[in-house]
């Protein structure tokens, strides 16, 4: 994985040479596995918001975040 794509509050990068769907997959499993720890609850209880703009690549790869 591309460890550019990797902002301080957020994570950016170009379809699908930086980041792909599998990526995006990935992503946000292992969010929501810290914010799970920290947060002392299980992952399936948790709620998160997954922003996109109106690029076509957007709908796929928030998809793969939900």
């Amino acid at each position: 994985m591309d460890a550019s794509i990797f902002r301080s509050y957020d994570v950016r990068g170009i379809y699908p040479q930086q980041i792909d769907i599998e990526q995006a997959k990935q992503i946000a499993l292992a969010y929501l596995s810290v914010v799970s720890r920290k947060l002392h609850r299980p992952v399936h209880s948790l709620k998160i918001v997954v922003a996109r703009d109106v690029r076509e690549a957007s709908e796929p790869l928030m998809k793969a975040a939900l």
